[in-house]
Parts: structure tokens; C-alpha cells; sequence
């Protein structure tokens, strides 16, 4: 333990005189006397410090006057500050993203959905790639072979371009006399309007293949049901479903119903949260080992970090690859100790009462940075003899000053402040 007299903030040193015992009896002379010099002390403290000590000077003040407040004199023993639970949403995405699945992702990212609102993916009849159009809605990229956007992007690809209205292009009409030739599955080649259908067959003005066309699958007029994410098809005259992109047949039927896939994170600590940068998908629930449903582990490789942690750590830990300690065990970006943890401040003028923690002075620095955290600095006021001791190093750049004995301030080790 550690004795030094009248503690090591600058404001001590200043109002532990024992000239405060010679104040006249009135109280309310008392009182004004003693608002005066501590405002003089202030301005001759601050002359004499460096600014940062100045600045903590002053802010210690503040916390005086409210224990003050709270004790009646403030000179009632007790003066600790009581640290909250920080309360800051730190996880909001910057402009242009939104939050989905525990990190951020783009409001212009069609498989998360182009709504600002939803991470649902985009689905749209008949589209085979997708896109978000500059209203910000769901639009087709591509359509699927047979199909076009004609009006309206945001309604998906819902134009059949065998028909001799839209012949092969949204901007093609055949004439009274002629057919629509289905274009062949590898892009067109034999499409357009014509005289006849040659070796397809003739459905209405339509010329198709009765084999793979799910409005004419088998026979004319034989159209193929689609379903909820999932877009008719035709195999040998046969109908079946395709899903659209972002969604799977989870139980193996090729008609069944489509299922939205569910976005994996690379999990290589296994806490059950990912990272970002490593996914895949894969129907809901089956993602397997070594993968997470949801993102925004900030150290993948140490279990005890993740967002959500609630549980408080007396230790940092350092990143893979990294040097830096910190305490961010929910990964919200800013160190937070446990409820309840008191900051040492001042003695009180009175009965040199207070005590509480101060920094553990480790250099580290940066948004979100408490060097409270992991802290075993503990200092507590008493009563003492006059001294002409020195103040205890709390801010480095304070000069050695004599200070006229009234308190000690004891400094022990404790173990280290508890944060996450």
C-alpha cells in the first residue's frame, strides 16, 4: 500500500488547507468563504497545471458540487462517483446500409431485399437475375428464356414472348398473317415472327415446343401452376417448379414449395456468431458445423468475445494478428464496466472522506477506449497529521506540489475493474 498526504488530484491539494477550521460561525458566511476560494483555487491551479490536469481539475469540481448536493454540506463522507450501464445505440449501419443478421449490408443488395425496412430477399415472377431499381424497389435484371419485363421492371418478367404480340422482344408484334416462333433454348436462334411454325407446334399464334413451354406443357393450352417463390417449368412435358434466385426446394420435391435460404457466417470459435466476410447459403437450419446464422463476432477466434455478451472480464484480449488490448467483449465498440464500479474524485473538505478507482494509466487509446477498464488502482482518503508529502501520480503532467496535511490518501492494488 502506498501512503502519500492529501491525496493526488490537484483539487485536494487545494481545499485540504486547515485554514477551512478557522471559518467564522455563521453558516452562511461559512458557505460563501468557501465558494470564493474554491474559485480561486481553481483559476491558481489550472495557471499552475498542465491543461489536461486543469481540465480534470475542473471536471472533479463538478463531481463534488453534486455529492454535495446529494450529502446536504458536501461535507458528509461517501464522495463516489457511480458509473451507469452505457446506454448508446453503437450498432447502427452508416448511410446506404441497413442491419441484417447481426452486420450491415447494403439497401441495394437485391438478395437482403431493396427495402430499408426488410432483409427478406427479392422474388419476382420469372426473373433470373435481380436488381434494385433508383425507386429503390425489387426489379428484374434478366428474364428467364420465354419471358420479358415489358412495363413495369418491379412487376418481374411477366410478358410471353412467344406470343405474337411480343414476339421475341417486348418491341415485336408479328402481323395479322404470321406466327410467333419460339426462340430455341440456347438463346434465339430460329425466334421471330413467320409464315409458319416449320417442326414446332402451333398453339393459337404461338409456334412451341410442347416439350419444355410451361404455357403449353404436353399440349396446348396445358399451362404449368407456379407457387410462392417458385416459377412454372416444363421437363419432357412434364410440369415442374423452379425457384427463384435466393430459394430452394428444402424437402427435396421438385415441386414442392420454394424456401428462402438462409445466409451462414464462418463461425471459428464456435459461439455461435460469424464473421462477415466468409459466407454461404443453405436451407434454414442446415448450414452445418463451423457456421452461424447471424454475424458481427469482432474476434472469431476467442469464444468469450461476441456481440451480446453480458458477462464482464477483469482481462483484455488481443485480436489474432494484433497487439492492441481491448475490453470490447459484446463487440458494441465501446468499453463498458460493471454497474456499480465508483471513480475516485477528491477528498472531502471536512472529514477527508472518499475513495474509489482511478485509471489504470495503460497508454491505450481511440473511440470506445475506458482506461478504467482492467484497472487495480484503489485510492481512499483518512485523516492525517500535516505532511508535506507530494501528490500521487493520477495525472502525470501535475507537478510535485507541498500539501498541507488534513488527509492521506492510501493507494492499494485491487484485482482488475471488470468490463465488456
Amino acid at each position: 500500500m502506498t501512503r502519500t498526504q492529501c491525496g493526488q488530484h490537484p483539487l485536494q491539494i487545494i481545499t485540504g488547507s486547515s485554514h477551512n477550521e478557522k471559518l467564522v460561525s455563521s453558516h452562511a458566511q461559512n458557505k460563501r468563504r468557501a465558494r470564493e476560494r474554491r474559485s480561486l483555487a481553481l483559476v491558481l491551479a489550472c495557471v499552475a497545471l498542465a491543461p489536461f490536469a486543469c481540465s480534470q481539475l475542473i471536471g472533479a469540481d463538478k463531481e463534488r458540487k453534486l455529492a454535495a448536493s446529494a450529502d446536504g454540506d458536501g461535507q458528509a463522507p461517501g464522495l463516489v462517483a457511480e458509473v451507469p450501464e452505457a446506454g448508446a445505440d453503437t450498432g447502427a449501419c452508416p448511410q446506404g446500409q441497413k442491419a441484417c443478421n447481426g452486420t450491415c449490408v447494403s439497401t441495394t443488395d437485391p438478395e437482403f431485399g431493396c427495402s430499408s425496412e426488410s432483409c427478406a430477399p427479392c422474388s419476382l415472377p420469372n426473373a433470373k437475375l435481380l436488381k434494385c431499381n433508383p425507386s429503390g424497389q425489387c426489379a428484374a435484371a434478366t428474364c428467364r428464356p420465354g419471358y420479358g419485363a415489358c412495363q413495369d421492371d418491379a412487376k418481374g418478367c411477366t410478358f410471353d414472348l412467344t406470343s405474337a404480340e411480343t414476339c421475341g422482344s417486348c418491341q415485336v408484334a408479328c402481323a395479322v398473317a404470321q406466327v410467333c416462333r419460339q426462340a430455341t433454348p440456347d438463346g434465339g436462334v430460329g425466334g421471330g415472327c413467320a409464315a409458319d411454325c416449320g417442326a414446332l407446334t402451333q398453339c393459337g399464334s404461338s409456334c412451341v415446343d410442347i416439350e419444355t413451354t410451361a404455357t403449353h406443357c404436353g399440349q396446348c393450352n396445358k399451362a404449368c401452376p407456379g407457387n410462392t417463390n417458385g416459377d412454372p417449368t416444363c421437363t419432357k412435358g412434364t410440369c415442374t417448379i423452379e425457384c427463384r434466385p435466393g430459394f430452394e426446394h428444402c424437402d427435396g420435391n421438385p415441386s414442392g414449395p420454394c424456401v428462402a435460404l438462409q445466409v451462414f457466417y464462418k463461425d471459428g470459435d464456435g459461439d455461435g456468431v460469424g464473421v462477415a466476410t466468409s459466407t454461404k447459403k443453405a436451407c434454414p437450419g442446415q448450414g452445418g458445423a463451423g457456421w452461424a446464422p447471424v454475424a458481427g463476432d469482432c474476434d472469431d477466434s476467442n469464444p468469450q468475445v461476441r456481440p451480446g455478451q453480458t458477462e464482464y472480464f477483469n482481462r483484455g484480449f488481443t485480436k489474432p494478428g494484433s497487439t492492441v488490448v481491448s475490453f470490447d467483449y459484446d463487440c458494441n465498440g465501446v468499453e463498458q464496466e460493471q454497474p456499480g464500479t465508483g471513480h475516485f474524485s477528491t477528498c472531502t473538505v471536512k472529514y477527508c472522506a472518499g475513495e474509489g478507482l482511478g485509471p489504470a494509466m495503460s497508454g491505450r487509446g481511440g473511440a470506445g477506449v475506458n482506461d478504467y477498464c482492467g484497472s487495480a488502482r484503489y485510492y481512499r482518503c483518512a485523516p492525517s497529521g500535516t505532511s508535506t508529502g507530494t501528490a500521487l501520480p493520477i495525472q502525470p503532467q501535475a507537478p510535485e506540489i507541498p500539501i498541507p496535511g488534513e488527509c492521506t490518501v492510501n493507494q492499494s492494488a485491487v484485482a482488475g475493474n471488470p468490463c465488456h
